[in-house]
């Protein structure tokens, strides 16, 4: 039940920005939007109506974008063309994607049958897509965040009716063993740094793990009376920033010391691929993107626009970019440090560090 809330909800702010963003501009006026130090282009986009659930780029060429029923799009040219395709026609509702390089893949789903009995299944693909072999579980597992480091090893989020577990596999996806690590309640995604996993762990704690999710360790955080984490970021084991909502912090040397900075936005959440809206290039340069939301009449809030923010001192210092009505970055997918493709409604934008 709380995974079928989470998609309605998801859903209904999809729909909800979907509506809103009818003045969307286009690549012919995309330079009346500047950002301080980042370029930004942008092409059509034909697709919104997959809704959109994961988004996976190999290199600047190379990518994928998994819908929520199941269908699959690929480009092969830097987002010039796609093709598109279903790997399953039984209704399968697919959540997560993990591709481990152009032609290697994984997609998870849930098939829910006339008896209303839920069963999970992974796809797995070795020629880009073209075909899928299935694996079908007796029960379904909630796989979100899921990676695959090689075709043997994985690592996902299963978030159930009784809480968040981590789980891990050693035979490709043939089984799944449940992690002992104990999580926040709320957490519903995982945060990745290359081969390095981390998560949101209980009372106020980020767990990391080197080993593909087999241990744990605790970063501990300084005392807040939230008891709980709004949101962090890694652009390495040594620099990370944190929200603790009422304060930011900093930490040079993995978490083992965080000292207060200021920012000049409300915050962050934890970023998940493909949202990473908050993200670092360098030790010095980052930028965050926000979206805004407000009533404005009538019985639903209104999508007002994006504000961007960047930094170039490391995250002491923060500029607010002109207010960008009526402008949606979308699903945010950093194929490198300096390089992402935002995937809105109706176009994708390329986002260049200058």
């Amino acid at each position: 039940m709380k995974q079928r809330i989470l998609i309605s909800v998801i859903l209904a702010m999809t729909l909800l920005l979907s509506g809103c963003i009818i003045n969307e501009p286009g690549i012919s006026n995309i330079t009346n939007y500047p950002i301080k130090n980042w370029g930004i282009d942008s092409i059509h986009f034909s697709y919104n109506w997959i809704s959109l659930t994961d988004v996976d780029f190999i290199d600047s060429k190379t990518g994928y974008i998994l819908g929520s029923n199941g269908y699959l799009l690929k480009t092969t040219d830097s987002i010039q063309s796609w093709k598109i395709s279903n790997i399953d026609s039984t209704g399968v509702m697919t959540s997560s994607m993990s591709f481990i390089n152009a032609s290697t893949g994984y997609i998870y789903g849930t098939w829910n049958i006339l008896n209303g009995d839920f069963y999970g299944i992974l796809f797995k693909t070795i020629d880009g897509g073209n075909h899928w072999t299935k694996q079908i579980y007796p029960t379904a597992y909630h796989l979100l965040s899921m990676k695959f480091f090689d075709e043997t090893h994985g690592i996902a989020l299963n978030w159930t009716n009784s809480g968040s577990y981590i789980v891990t596999t050693d035979n490709g996806g043939i089984s799944w063993e449940t992690s002992a690590v104990e999580l926040d309640p709320s957490v519903n995604h995982l945060f990745y740094l290359g081969a390095i996993c981390y998560a949101n762990g209980k009372n106020q704690t980020i767990l990391k793990s080197v080993d593909r999710g087999k241990t744990w360790s605790i970063i501990k955080t300084p005392p807040s009376s939230m008891n709980s984490i709004d949101g962090f970021y890694f652009l390495n084991e040594n620099l990370g920033f944190l929200n603790l909502r009422e304060k930011k912090y900093k930490t040079s040397n993995g978490g083992n010391n965080w000292i207060e900075i200021s920012q000049s936005f409300p915050g962050f959440r934890t970023p998940y691929s493909p949202n990473e809206d908050f993200h670092f290039c360098s030790s010095a340069e980052g930028i965050m993107i926000r979206d805004s939301i407000a009533y404005t009449g009538g019985d639903f809030p209104s999508f007002i626009g994006s504000t961007v923010y960047t930094t170039t001192d490391g995250g002491n210092k923060w500029i607010k970019s002109d207010f960008l009505k009526h402008f949606w970055f979308g699903s945010i997918d950093f194929v490198t440090n300096d390089f992402a493709y935002c995937i809105s409604n109706n176009y994708i934008y390329k986002l260049q560090k200058k």
